[in-house]
């Protein structure tokens, strides 16, 4: 997996595209892997015997949002270090 900056998309602003914050995408990244999540554990109806090579898909699509929500917490809280009113 290649390295990338998740919250900072990497696009121009002239196109009217909206920036997403650090904390909007890990929110977005959480709420995607809880939907992952619920998904997989009812599986037996849901995946309808698509086998075991599915499951291990979904199992590394949910490591993966896991590690990038990771990330993105670490940006989150680095952001929050850098705010002059922060708390420690």
């Amino acid at each position: 997996m290649s390295k990338r900056i998740i919250g900072r998309v990497a696009r121009p602003e002239a196109h009217g595209e909206i920036v997403v914050s650090a904390t909007e995408a890990l929110e977005g990244k959480l709420m995607q892997l809880n939907s992952l999540l619920f998904c997989i554990g009812s599986s037996d109806e849901w995946l309808g015997g698509t086998g075991q090579k599915h499951r291990k898909n979904l199992m590394g699509l949910a490591s993966d949002l896991a590690g990038d929500a990771v990330e993105l917490a670490r940006e989150v809280a680095a952001e929050q270090a850098r705010k002059p009113d922060a708390i420690n």
